[in-house]
């Protein structure tokens, strides 16, 4: 009787956003991420972190996004999420404590493999670095730009109707430009084609006469 009395306590009261539950939320999804990012090994058995761009950028998506969550840059966004803007003084404790939870169990989980599996640990982690040139980053470091700004334009634009007409405006002419681009290039392409076309039929007519 207790038990069923206290759940239709719970059920009445309406959620309301504080402290302890946005907290528990963060660190939670931080958790989460570290998860993700220590259970998989990548090399040898499977591909790399650069190579599986999916899982780079799904984990970059939710670190930055805590990041925002708990640093409180765009209070709009943690009030649509029905989170609390942390207070300056709980606000660098927590950002602290979603780092250490992140990368540092990333730094310990590698260091443990080097320890008791150093051949796993140079197949999955010293290879692919050592295999790794600065271009490789070229494209994954676009994509983080263009999503970060997503990320912090995005708010922006949905606060404004006339900002929202305007970004669906630009998104229209930019969509036209770039079927454009890719309509030339494919007309290049038939040309040259077709050039290739010519240049072999009047060969084999000089090489038949």
């Amino acid at each position: 009787m207790q038990s069923h009395y206290a759940q239709s306590l719970l059920r009445s009261v309406p959620y309301q956003p504080n402290l302890l539950n946005t907290v528990m939320f963060l660190v939670k999804s931080s958790q989460q991420v570290a998860v993700l990012v220590v259970n998989y090994k990548g090399r040898p058995w499977m591909q790399g972190y650069l190579e599986n761009r999916a899982l780079f950028l799904s984990a970059f998506l939710c670190g930055a996004g805590l990041f925002i969550l708990a640093s409180g840059i765009i209070p709009p966004l943690n009030h649509f999420l029905e989170l609390m803007v942390l207070p300056d003084d709980l606000r660098n404790r927590v950002l602290g404590m979603l780092l250490a939870s992140t990368v540092g169990i990333f730094i310990l989980d590698r260091i443990i493999l080097a320890v008791f599996a150093p051949k796993v640990f140079y197949a999955s982690t010293i290879k692919p670095l050592l295999s790794t040139k600065p271009k490789d980053f070229i494209p994954l470091f676009k994509t983080m730009l263009y999503v970060s700004g997503g990320l912090f334009i995005v708010p922006i634009v949905l606060s404004s109707p006339l900002l929202m007409i305007g970004a669906f405006w630009a998104y229209r002419k930019y969509k036209a430009m770039r079927e454009q681009k890719e309509q030339e290039q494919l007309m290049k392409i038939d040309a040259q084609r077709a050039k290739q076309d010519d240049t072999s039929k009047s060969s084999n007519k000089s090489t038949l006469e």
